[in-house]
């Protein structure tokens, strides 16, 4: 069974503790793990971009020219895709990007890079998580009791940590959020894992199943 350091809700040392089996000692397997990131960042998109096309535009209606005797090449539009200023052919219309896999799929993607993070030494537990204010210099003071100053760090606490949230919020490669938030693409972005005790809990609850 995997083991992770324990700290108290200021940073300091209290020994170890076993991580939960249903949780960190599950198979990874990359291309679930690939699935799922993939799927988020699909989801992100935005996909506002447009052109536009023929029908988008004004004018266009009569010949610019003869058929035959000026020497030119054939013109039946001023907004053809062939001319300068033109109408764009086939260009991209918005849409939709985001798809859904399943759900057994997005929690054995967690699972297992949560399983992969804890084989390498880089998951933390805290017994809790409550700062006193939100001020950045105070969480980073938090990180440099945990030697995590120089690593891309995952805080992931069991409700929503307006302090820590917002004290986070401006150190460059850190982010708190709570478990019922937590993608696969979350984890594999961050070197360093820190969970709070109530947050396995609630991810025990949620993905042990």
């Amino acid at each position: 069974m995997a083991s992770a350091k324990l700290y108290t809700k200021t940073g300091e040392g209290k020994g170890t503790v076993e991580l939960p089996a249903a949780l960190f000692d599950k198979p990874c397997n990359e291309h679930v793990v690939y699935e799922a990131v993939k799927a988020y960042l699909a989801s992100q998109r935005q996909g506002t971009h447009s052109v536009k096309h023929r029908h988008d535009m004004k004018g266009g209606g009569a010949k610019p020219w003869k058929q035959k005797g000026t020497g030119r090449a054939r013109a039946g539009s001023n907004i053809s895709p062939l001319w300068v200023g033109g109408a764009r052919a086939f260009g991209p219309v918005p849409r939709d990007y985001g798809y859904r896999v399943p759900r057994t799929i997005r929690r054995a993607a967690i699972k297992g890079v949560m399983t992969q993070r804890a084989k390498e030494g880089a998951v933390l537990v805290m017994e809790a998580l409550e700062p006193d204010t939100h001020k950045t210099k105070a969480f980073v003071g938090l990180l440099l009791k945990l030697g995590l100053t120089d690593k891309k760090t995952l805080v992931v606490t069991g409700g929503i940590s307006a302090n820590a949230v917002r004290a986070s919020k401006n150190i460059p490669g850190v982010a708190t959020l709570p478990a019922t938030q937590l993608s696969a693409y979350d984890l594999v972005s961050h070197d360093a894992l820190v969970f709070t005790q109530d947050a396995l809990a609630k991810l025990s609850e949620v993905f042990a199943s």
